[in-house]
């Protein structure tokens, strides 16, 4: 009756039966002592009824085989392993589909395949206190589990290769000698109520596969211990459980809370906590999701999560170390949701230690359409980030932010000078001073300091160039100033008349006196020594400095601008690439 065909054979059989009599009513001893399928022993002993049918036996098993009752299984997966059981069983008539079991199992060596490859273990499952009243309730008082493993794979269409594995197949209608019938879907009843008192994973293990990313994503949870105590799919007190495990070399996972009960809304109270995670491990997923990767860094994140129905309430406090990020990809994808290039954002939140420190609030709706958890996670990270930044960068100057929360640029205070002098203001030196706190705090961020000779610069240059003619002029011929002004003035214009008085001589040779273009360019060039010599006494360093060429503008601006810059980021070679993954 099931496909393939099962054949079930058994040896050594002994047996013994009492009190049979014609015609069968009554009940009779039996005791049958046999080998079953595959090896081991089973021994029934106990009361059968004839009339009625009804059963009062004792069932116990050693070692004996799972595997050749694997066509009875509604499932695709191989199962082998061994069981040892010793139940009381009480079937009160054969004719209804009830039963009462109470006792101990045990299953070692469980070996779950899909086809050649082993998706799940365990060495053993012990199970005490076990009371079985079938169908209604299911009731275990210990479940042991030791070194229990499993492979979760998500394959690249985004299903669950262990679902599809484990689901049940639908037994198909008989067929008569014409077509088959249509099969009909059985009506569901009641489902059983199930409950593991307490519940114990001892040398456990996990291995997560993502094979929707590439390259594909892989993480192993290794020596996981789990205590869970009211396990349940149908009590209303929630259950109790801890788990501890390493996730991957030198990381270490906990996770402590409550989970309601299975059959009914989804509900959990759980907090947990990553030590020391490898974020290269992580690179499937920033490939794909910001185009960069890290080549080295650590993760530590702690977990806060309710889920109560369809209402959903996480928050996640991440410090990130030591992260070196790379750019692997042309389209920076982080840029395109934040604003800024994602190198220079974690620029901007590195602090001395060189950590980023986050703190992540997610809330919604499951059940809403309009909720989308990665949209959702995107949003919080953008309001994270401008918070993160805005506060440091208000030290030397603003964060512009676009009307959707994206940050469009950030404006830096210029370091202003005394017109025409490589000398700060009393506000360009309150300003490199903040630039100077600002670098040591955040030890990664580089700036480029661009000198600026504005129209007032050349005024002032011109001013001094017409004084110093005017000087020289005086103390030649021993001439008063005015006399100096209109000497000059016949010197420079011999065909224009004189003027009517020395302050229009003197405004005709300031309107005509020239600035030799090295005289800008060695007063931007002071500008820069200046700003980078207060910086370098201040403790940064200067290579942290990227000096720009001068630059002229109308105005009466006499400053050095600064611009916070991308981290250097550039692309490995893919030859280093290809060697790296050989």
């Amino acid at each position: 009756s099931v496909s393939p065909a099962a054949r079930l054979e058994v040896s050594a059989l002994e047996a013994r039966v009492t009190g049979l009599g014609w015609p069968l009513r009554g009940s009779a001893g039996v005791h049958a002592d046999l080998r079953p399928p595959g090896g081991g022993r089973l021994r029934v002993t106990g009361r059968v009824g004839l009339d009625p049918l009804d059963a009062d036996v004792r069932v116990i098993t050693q070692n004996a085989e799972l595997a050749p009752y694997r066509p009875y299984l509604p499932v695709a997966a191989r199962v082998a392993g061994a069981a040892d059981v010793d139940l009381a069983v009480v079937v009160p008539s054969l004719g209804e589909a009830r039963a009462r079991a109470r006792g101990r199992a045990a299953l070692s060596r469980v070996d779950v395949r899909d086809g050649e490859r082993t998706v799940m273990r365990v060495e053993r499952a012990t199970a005490t206190g076990v009371d079985v009243d079938w169908p209604e309730r299911v009731v275990v008082d210990r479940l042991a589990l030791a070194q229990p493993w499993a492979l979760v794979e998500r394959d690249a269409k985004g299903d669950l290769t262990l679902r599809a594995l484990l689901t049940p197949r639908r037994s198909a209608a008989p067929c008569g000698a014409g077509a088959c019938p249509p099969a009909e879907a059985e009506p569901a009843g009641e489902p059983v109520a199930a409950t593991i008192v307490h519940l114990t994973v001892d040398g456990g293990g996990l291995r997560v596969v993502d094979q929707k990313v590439s390259p594909p994503f892989a993480v192993d949870l290794q020596s996981a211990t789990l205590r869970m105590d009211g396990l349940s799919t149908s009590e209303p007190k929630p259950a109790r459980l801890e788990l501890t495990g390493r996730l991957g070399p030198g990381s270490e996972l906990t996770l402590r809370g409550t989970v309601g009960a299975l059959g009914g809304p989804l509900k959990l109270d759980l907090n947990g906590e990553v030590r020391d995670f490898a974020l290269p491990r992580t690179n499937p997923y920033l490939l794909q999701h910001v185009g960069w990767k890290t080549d080295e860094g650590r993760l530590t994140s702690k977990l806060q999560c309710r889920v109560d129905g369809e209402a959903l309430s996480a928050k996640t406090d991440i410090r990130l170390s030591r992260l070196h990020l790379v750019r692997a990809a042309e389209q920076d994808k982080a840029q395109a949701r934040m604003g800024l290039p994602l190198g220079m954002i974690t620029s901007l939140m590195k602090n001395k230690q060189g950590d980023i420190n986050l703190s992540l609030p997610v809330r919604g709706t499951l059940s809403d359409p309009r909720f989308d958890l990665g949209e959702t996670i995107w949003s919080a990270v953008r309001t994270v980030a401008v918070h993160a930044i805005a506060l440091p960068v208000s030290w030397i100057g603003r964060v512009r932010v676009s009307k959707d929360s994206r940050i469009e640029r950030i404006d830096v205070d210029p370091v202003t000078f005394e017109a025409a002098t490589p000398t700060l203001t009393a506000e360009g030196q309150a300003q490199v001073a903040r630039l100077a706190a600002f670098l040591d705090e955040l030890p990664e961020v580089r700036v480029a300091l661009t000198p600026v000779a504005s129209s007032s610069d050349v005024a002032e240059l011109k001013r001094r160039a017409a004084e110093t003619a005017l000087e020289r002029v005086a103390r030649q011929h021993q001439l008063s100033r005015d006399a100096a002004a209109a000497r000059l003035f016949r010197e420079r214009f011999p065909d224009r008349p004189a003027p009517a008085t020395p302050a229009t001589a003197l405004g005709a040779l300031l309107e005509a006196a020239e600035v030799a273009p090295t005289e800008v360019t060695r007063l931007g060039t002071q500008r820069l020594e200046t700003v980078r010599d207060t910086l370098t006494r201040a403790g940064v360093q200067g290579e942290r400095l990227t000096e720009r060429k001068l630059v002229q503008r109308e105005g009466r601006e006499s400053q050095v601008d600064v611009d916070i810059l991308d981290p250097e980021t550039p692309r490995p070679s893919k030859m280093r690439e290809v060697l790296r993954r050989l």
